[in-house]
């Protein structure tokens, strides 16, 4: 999935945030590419720990609070 969205949007990994719910599904792979990731805990799950290999530059309780952290 990663390696198609990277195609489809033709630009540089380090200009990619990935923005996404799951550690598992989202975070872990994407910190194996090395790509920038923000979690969004919206169930308050504590913290990134519980799924070695997770490891998000930033955590927000949900979008809004991200878009306010953006300045957006």
């Amino acid at each position: 999935m990663f390696e198609l969205a990277f195609e489809r949007a033709g630009v540089p990994r380090d200009r990619i945030l990935h923005v996404a719910q799951s550690l598992f599904h989202d975070h872990v792979p994407a910190a194996e590419l090395g790509l920038d990731s923000v979690w969004v805990n919206r169930r308050g799950e504590g913290s990134p720990s519980v799924r070695p290999g997770a490891d998000p530059d930033m955590i927000v309780a949900d979008l809004r609070t991200l878009a306010q952290r953006a300045g957006v």
